[in-house]
Formats: C-alpha cells, sequence, structure tokens
C-alpha cells in the first residue's frame, strides 16, 4: 500500500494568514496552479482511488490531480480540517489582539492545552482524522490511493504514523499543494518523503 497525501493548493485566506478551519474557501488561482503542478508530478503514477476531505479547496486540489487518472473524487468527511471556532477569519495578530497572546502561545507550543475559543480540542480533532484515515487504510490494502487534505489534518497524522505525543504537532507542518509519502512495511506504515515540494520550484515557492 502506497499513500500520497497532498496540502490542498493555497487560498486567498492562505495568502492573507488567515486561520481558515472549516470555512468553505475555495482554491485561489495561485492554488489552482499548484494543484495543476502537483497533478503534472503525478499524472505517471499507477493511482487506484483519490480521496478528498469534505472542504471545497480540498475537494478541488483532488478533483485537479485525479483528472488525467479518469478516477472520482471520493469524499471523507473526518479528514476536514480543525475547527478554529471564533479564531477562523483572523489573523494570528488579531486572534492575539481578541483572545490574548497566552491563548496563541499555547495553541503555538502546547496544542493539546491549547483553548480555541469555541473551536475543537486537538485531541477530538485528532481521533476524527485518524478513524478517516484508517477507512482508508482498510478499504486499500494492496493500492496506491492519493488523499488530499489539510495542514492540521497531516499534522496529526504525522504524529499518529510516528508513534509522537501531539506536542509534536508542528514537526509535520506542511505547507500548501506539499507532498508527503506514506507506504506499509510489514504491517507498519512508515512515512517515506515529508512535505515534498520540488514540483513547485519556480513558482515563488522555496522549497529547501
Amino acid at each position: 500500500m502506497r499513500i500520497i497525501l497532498v496540502r490542498h493548493g493555497s487560498t486567498a485566506w492562505n495568502e492573507e494568514g488567515k486561520y481558515q478551519g472549516t470555512v468553505d474557501v475555495p482554491l485561489s488561482d495561485k492554488g489552482r496552479q499548484e494543484a495543476e503542478m502537483v497533478a503534472e508530478r503525478l499524472r505517471h503514477e499507477k493511482i487506484d482511488a483519490v480521496y478528498s476531505s469534505n472542504l471545497r479547496r480540498a475537494r478541488e486540489t483532488a478533483e485537479i490531480i485525479a483528472r488525467p487518472h479518469g478516477l472520482p473524487v471520493q469524499v471523507v468527511d473526518e479528514l476536514g480540517e480543525i475547527n478554529f471556532g471564533d479564531w477562523e477569519g483572523l489573523t494570528a495578530q488579531e486572534i492575539k489582539d481578541k483572545f490574548g497572546e497566552e491563548a496563541y502561545r499555547t495553541w503555538l507550543e502546547d496544542p493539546v492545552n491549547a483553548d480555541i475559543s469555541g473551536g475543537d480540542r486537538i485531541t477530538d480533532f485528532a481521533e476524527r482524522v485518524i478513524r478517516g484515515f484508517d477507512r482508508i487504510i482498510q478499504a486499500h490494502q494492496d493500492d496506491t490511493v492519493v488523499v488530499a487534505t489539510h495542514g492540521g489534518a497531516l499534522m496529526v497524522l504525522g504524529c499518529h504514523l510516528h508513534g509522537d505525543d501531539l506536542s509534536c504537532f508542528r514537526k509535520y507542518y506542511h505547507h500548501n499543494a506539499a507532498i508527503s509519502v506514506v507506504e506499509l512495511e510489514g504491517d507498519v506504515l512508515q512515512i517515506k518523503q515529508l512535505n515534498y515540494r520540488d514540483h513547485l520550484r519556480g513558482f515563488g515557492e522555496k522549497t529547501t
């Protein structure tokens, strides 16, 4: 089994530094171009299925990737982004101004104990994402699949696959339109490639 994990392409809110969470923001023109670059990178892969979260920015990314392979995009609701509650639509500075420096610092440094006003606990979010991911694994034991999802979802999956505590959340950061590859070795899934961005080289994206 081989799983190609992709973070969705950029949105206007990504470009403005706003927290999106569950707000259904579409890809920007830049994000669509990034998704096309991912699709080109994966064009010659033998892909058996393409999955996406329920949010438009991930679905659009998945649809662009799936098109050369003639595959439908299958939506898994559990792969949606963390709910940032009252933080959604705000920049980091606006969150600090409205909810306090300490609340934001806790989110960055100790996410397990973060209190996102009106939003998800990261432990609940991680359980949801892992549940959706496990469904895909069970359905594709011998296949290569693409999963287009979100930065938060990919970070909790990184912790899960490496057996790390969620305090290591940011260790597995993914840039927009970055690719990670997970392969089954025996009965253990291993991350073989993390946050790969060479396909975006020359598109205003630093890849080192």
